[in-house]
């Protein structure tokens, strides 16, 4: 007599007998391998039952784990300009890590979002260096603002753990923040960050982000069509 089974998996693992590795975040891979390299990693949305990749990024900063959720060169920023993270928008998101042409579907980010996500940030180059992120780079809490739910069509003055840009900063103070209708990005005329950039009358410059109006030479996502803009969702641990 022959007997069929069937296995119920523990979560991150499928297969007939629950053999393949299947992790559901950054995160889970960092767990169960402690010691798994910066990379490409396919990450599997138990809720849709599909899968994608991204870069998971274990390194850079101590104790966080970041997904890669978009990435453009700033020769493609038209094509980014007006979508913020509301929208849908997927980008060569079955081939990344493409640095210069690529986002997550808005069910994806969802989906790396709900895996207890803790931050947000944007970094600049990090393609070309993912140990200097402190020249460009912000960082803020997802309960301060829930960047793929955000959507005002007016700026805001929101709080971040840490701004930079072309080296000047700082730390637990607002940034002039705009979205909705636009991708999200920062401008430097107002709220707390502005007084780092008083020399400049009026400015309104853009930063990681939209890139419309005028821009700041100095800023490294811009400085050249093949600078780079990433966005991340990442978990403290």
């Amino acid at each position: 007599m022959k007997f069929k089974y069937s296995c119920a998996c523990p979560l991150g693992y499928k297969g007939r007998v629950c053999e393949i590795y299947a992790p559901p975040s950054c995160l889970d891979v960092k767990t169960k391998q402690p010691l798994a390299a910066s990379g490409v990693y396919t990450i599997h949305d138990t809720i849709s039952g599909s899968s994608f990749q991204t870069y998971c990024d274990f390194s850079s900063e101590p104790n966080f784990v970041w997904t890669l959720i978009e990435s453009f060169a700033f020769s493609n920023f038209w094509y980014f300009r007006y979508q913020p993270f509301d929208d849908d928008f997927p980008r060569n998101e079955a081939s990344p890590p493409n640095w210069s042409d690529f986002r997550l579907a808005k069910t994806s980010m969802l989906f790396v979002r709900n895996q207890g996500t803790t931050h947000f940030r944007a970094t600049c180059d990090f393609e070309k260096d993912s140990s200097d992120i402190n020249a460009d780079y912000l960082r803020g809490k997802i309960t301060t603002l829930d960047i793929l739910s955000w959507t005002p069509y007016s700026n805001e003055c929101i709080l971040y753990e840490r701004v930079l840009v072309a080296g000047v900063g700082c730390e637990d103070c607002t940034a002039d923040t705009w979205t909705g209708g636009y991708h999200l990005h920062l401008e430097d005329n107002s709220c707390k960050l502005s007084e780092m950039f008083n020399s400049v009358p009026d400015p309104r410059r853009e930063y990681f982000g939209y890139y419309g109006n005028e821009v700041n030479a100095q800023h490294q996502c811009v400085m050249s069509d093949a600078s780079t803009t990433q966005w991340w969702l990442g978990v403290q641990v």
